[in-house]
């Protein structure tokens, strides 16, 4: 894809200085699929750090066996031993209903989600973060400079064209989800709101707690 960490025209130390990175291997040693997070600073001091999380990506024969979850736990513990703290902001921009749903069910505050989308939903901090990362911070995530963000839904629309740095290979020419989410309301949700076609995404701001994120991914768990 056209992102900066395949792009190949920067020092790779660069690149990779504020990055995590986790990778899933097979039980032959093969990669199977990866997960790469950036911090960002954010607001006009640059003193407070979100982490975006960026780009998952597993292979076609893999999806469906939770390999998405020890990546993401990897790489969400780690900025708290490097925070020194047990709760940050993340943020994120997709268009895949599978990752949309982790962000709303496992997360804290997220904004929006498939049960709460709207402006009565939506606060002052969501928005001064979504708005601050994506104007300072595009290149990072190979979102086109072109697109246009909507302040209510968070849908950033055409993220993926070409034109100003999108990453086109991920639009979806069918327009179907590259993957499903376990809530079919879920999946209804990303239908409705993104033309998959065009190459929107959509963007979320949450936050990740130590204790309430572990909670609810054990209680999500048992259920399944």
């Amino acid at each position: 894809p056209n992102h900066r960490v395949f792009s190949g025209k920067e020092n790779v130390r660069e690149v990779f200085r504020n990055r995590i990175v986790s990778i899933a291997f097979d039980c032959h040693g093969n990669p199977i699929g990866f997960s790469c997070m950036v911090y960002l600073p954010v607001f006009e001091t640059r003193t407070e750090l979100v982490l975006h999380l960026g780009m998952t990506m597993i292979c076609r024969e893999h999806r469906g066996r939770r390999i998405q979850s020890p990546l993401f736990t990897k790489c969400l513990v780690l900025p708290m031993l490097n925070l020194y703290r047990i709760q940050y902001w993340i943020t994120s921009i997709a268009a895949s209903s599978s990752g949309i749903g982790a962000i709303c069910d496992y997360f804290l505050d997220a904004y929006p989600t498939y049960y709460s989308c709207g402006s009565s939903s939506r606060t002052k901090m969501h928005l001064d973060i979504a708005s601050f990362v994506l104007q300072h911070y595009r290149h990072e995530f190979g979102c086109s400079t072109n697109a246009r963000f909507d302040q209510d839904t968070f849908v950033v629309h055409e993220s993926n064209q070409f034109e100003g740095g999108g990453c086109a290979e991920l639009i979806q020419e069918d327009g179907l989800s590259v993957s499903q989410y376990r809530r079919g309301e879920c999946n209804e949700f990303v239908k409705q709101m993104l033309d998959l076609r065009a190459g929107d995404e959509l963007f979320q701001v949450a936050k990740v707690d130590l204790i309430q994120t572990s909670l609810r991914f054990l209680l999500t768990k048992e259920t399944e």
